[in-house]
């Protein structure tokens, strides 16, 4: 594999996913076949949409988002606005610590759902797969290992739709910074840069994009 560390000015976008439903309905649980993967709530994909207004002239070349089917939902209008495919990775899903989810999720494969996602590509082969239970460290490793093989396997600059922790994890373990350092709020995008070897921080979970009428740039 090619060593992504020698390759310049590579830019890597890490973005959360949007509101949940059950964020604002309690009942959701009660019916649901699958309680640890709700979807977007209306105030959800108003956020993925502006998501997508938001990348939409980035130079992203390849986007990948967890098999949650709220990072789905959030990652199809991005890749309708880029007018390019999103691929599944496993390794950059939700962290499996018990004491959130009490038992192992059971998420639904990619091409089940492909009828539904226009812009989901299906040729990606998930490499780095979560085991049920993880501690931090362990969703960390997993999270370093799941981008590590993405910046080998793929050139250019990568966009990762997943949850809070796999933007807090990825920028925490490439930037060796505290993940305390790094902002997760809904719909944020944070945005690192590789030179020289080192990855830096350009955006720290940024959502101005969810409150401006005039579309911000990045620096």
């Amino acid at each position: 594999m090619t060593d992504y560390t020698t390759m310049e000015n590579r830019t890597l976008y890490l973005v959360r996913h949007g509101q949940r439903l059950d964020a604002v309905n309690r009942n959701w649980h009660g019916t649901a076949d699958n309680k640890y993967d709700p979807p977007l709530s209306e105030k959800g994909y108003w956020q993925a949409q502006r998501l997508g207004d938001r990348l939409s002239q980035e130079p992203i070349d390849f986007i990948f988002a967890s098999p949650y089917i709220r990072a789905l939902q959030t990652a199809q209008p991005i890749a309708e606005a880029l007018d390019m495919p999103f691929y599944v990775d496993d390794g950059i899903g939700e962290w499996l610590g018990s004491s959130m989810i009490p038992n192992p999720p059971n998420i639904i494969e990619p091409i089940k759902r492909a009828v539904d996602f226009s812009y989901m590509g299906l040729t990606h082969p998930t490499k780095i797969h979560p085991i049920y239970p993880e501690t931090v460290e362990q969703v960390f490793d997993r999270l370093q290992q799941a981008v590590d093989y993405l910046l080998e396997t793929y050139e250019g600059n990568l966009l990762l739709v997943g949850h809070g922790r796999v933007v807090t994890g990825i920028a925490h373990r490439l930037t060796g910074q505290a993940e305390s350092t790094f902002k997760y709020d809904l719909a944020c995008v944070s945005k690192l840069v590789l030179q020289d070897g080192e990855w830096t921080i350009r955006l720290n979970g940024d959502t101005s994009h969810l409150t401006e009428t005039v579309m911000p740039h990045f620096a």
